[in-house]
């Protein structure tokens, strides 16, 4: 049985970032690795073809899929990946953002909210097009990691060919940042605990959100009342 799991894959995009992967043109090891399986069936071989931003996602879960019995065969990889991205097997358009992103809003794993976000989501950029009259996703990346400012994405195909890792404030959503899709991932992480850091799975019940409060008090009792609350944990349900 093959599986994905989210924190594998945000770790391959942070360190493939990390690592300022320069391509030759539309030429780029993504494209290479996937057209070997004939990953986007029915849709043509892409190395060399078109822009690779959302073929490097893709490439990003495919090297992470795991099995219950050993290493995964590149058709398990496929397989478990065109799953997980809603993408048919005879028919895989997941190398395009325009058409992704309608996948993913088609199957109810489209987010705009950032509350929602975790790592490993899909990252889709905007911007206007004149001649359509409309905002077009025109790039991708992987959401690796995410604080109180904003979120860190990888991203292929950017500043001239290269992959990199930005950093993109909350700010941004709504703006540049159109939204996310959601794979169907398994999990956080085989056979560990989650971070304490990680955020609820999008629209889980009862979620619950932890906040940060600054209290100015003005009383010369202040060192008693910042005593007494020193490694309270306030939980709002």
């Amino acid at each position: 049985m093959a599986s994905l799991f989210r924190k594998p894959c945000a770790d391959t995009m942070r360190e493939d970032g990390e690592s300022s992967y320069q391509s030759d043109g539309y030429w780029n090891k993504y494209a290479e690795r996937l057209d070997e399986c004939d990953f986007f069936a029915g849709c043509g071989k892409k190395n060399g073809a078109v822009d690779y931003c959302a073929i490097a996602y893709c490439y990003w879960l495919f090297m992470n899929v795991v099995t219950d019995d050993g290493e995964p065969t590149d058709d398990d990889r496929k397989y478990m990946v065109h799953y997980a991205m809603y993408q048919s097997d005879s028919c895989c358009t997941s190398a395009g953002c325009e058409q992704q992103v309608q996948v993913y809003k088609d199957n109810g794993a489209w987010y705009e909210d950032p509350k929602d976000l975790c790592i490993g989501v899909q990252i889709f950029f905007k911007k206007w097009d004149d001649d359509k009259d409309r905002y077009v996703y025109y790039h991708t990346g992987g959401c690796y990691d995410w604080d109180d400012e904003g979120i860190y994405v990888t991203e292929a195909n950017t500043n001239g060919g290269r992959t990199e890792n930005k950093f993109y404030p909350y700010s941004e959503f709504g703006r540049k940042i159109a939204g996310f899709g959601l794979p169907r991932f398994d999990g956080y992480e085989p056979d560990s605990e989650v971070s304490e850091k990680e955020p609820n799975t999008p629209k889980e019940d009862g979620k619950v959100e932890t906040v940060t409060l600054s209290i100015e008090v003005t009383t010369d009792k202040a060192s008693l009342l910042r005593e007494a609350l020193k490694g309270a944990k306030i939980t709002i349900k």
